[in-house]
């Protein structure tokens, strides 16, 4: 960094103006790799920025912008007043742990299940779909039950009997 300032010294706004400067990166650089409008980015680098007055959002701007020139956390956490409590991940997860169990089916075995069931209803819509082959009873001949004639229960066939 070419400055007479030490780093101590040195206001927010400038430390980050210079090092982008440094790395010779462009605004539009930056927030396209941050996701940033260019407003909140010259907004950062501005005179009027002022550390001791910003919202948790836009500390976390700032520090994402910090790592992304590669500025150490430490250089830049003593820009902001301490006596206010600024919670990050790592504090957060060492008084809460939470299970980062993922849900059943998208483990392996829930997507074993998944598969083997979709295999069973395929099986399934195919043997009830499937031409069944009913070869147990021959059915009479079409045309021989029209050629024969029409017989009543009670009567019989033989013409010898009148």
């Amino acid at each position: 960094m070419a400055s007479e300032q030490s780093i101590d010294t040195m206001a927010l706004n400038v430390l980050l103006r210079q090092t982008r400067e440094a790395q010779h990166l462009t605004l539009d650089t930056v927030s396209s790799q941050l996701n940033m409008s260019l407003q909140q980015l010259s907004r950062l680098e501005s005179d009027d920025l002022e550390p001791t007055t910003m919202t948790p959002f836009e500390r976390g701007y700032v520090r994402n912008y910090a790592a992304m020139l590669n500025i150490p956390t430490e250089q830049i956490e003593h820009y902001f007043p301490s006596n206010q409590v600024v919670s990050d991940l790592h504090s957060v997860q060492r008084y809460y742990s939470f299970d980062d169990k993922k849900p059943f089916f998208a483990r392996p075995a829930g997507r074993s299940f998944i598969y083997l069931l979709g295999i069973a209803v395929v099986a399934l819509l195919l043997w009830l779909l499937w031409p069944k082959n009913t070869t147990s009873q021959p059915s009479p001949q079409p045309e021989a039950q029209l050629l024969s004639p029409i017989q009543s229960p009670g009567s019989s066939t033989d013409s010898s009997a009148q």
